[in-house]
């Protein structure tokens, strides 16, 4: 994933913007590793959603064919 893809709620967790036919989701994500372009990532457990606060069956998860917005950032 392009670290640009990648961006920082004010929680201090990170998401990536999925996009669908029905909408933009923020989706959590795990970094496993990381360079200075990009970012290798997973969706975290139940039980790790559980331990940071949140609710495993709100949270959207990711997939392999998922279209996601390279620059959320910029408006």
């Amino acid at each position: 994933m392009p670290n640009s893809s990648i961006i920082e709620g004010e929680n201090g967790l990170k998401y990536v913007i999925r996009t669908k036919t029905n909408g933009n989701k923020k989706v959590l994500v795990k970094i496993l590793k990381k360079n200075e372009k990009y970012s290798l990532i997973s969706t975290y457990t139940a039980e790790e959603l559980a331990a940071l606060g949140v609710d495993a069956e709100k949270s959207e998860k990711i997939s392999e064919h998922d279209s996601i917005l390279l620059y959320p950032n910029e408006k």
